[in-house]
């Protein structure tokens, strides 16, 4: 998934329309990497699947963080 996908599942879950704005130029910041390839293999080998999407991960945390905004104050 992309950054903007993310922040819009994030923003659709807390009905906010915040305007977004970008910095880095084309390749972001210092050290960013606009890829992220993780190797599964072996734990696929194992017999591991995942049983949510990136996407529903993302919202059943934010929905998680909001039904528990301790999790949030105790940082």
């Amino acid at each position: 998934c992309e950054i903007n996908d993310s922040a819009n599942w994030i923003c659709e879950q807390l009905d906010i329309k915040p305007e977004l704005s970008y910095s880095g130029g084309d390749r972001g910041w210092v050290g960013d990497n606009p890829f992220v390839f993780l190797d599964c293999s072996r734990m696929r080998a194992l017999g591991w699947t995942p049983k949510f999407s990136i996407q529903d991960s993302i919202i059943q945390t934010v929905k998680f963080l909001k039904d528990n905004q301790w999790v949030l104050n105790q940082r």
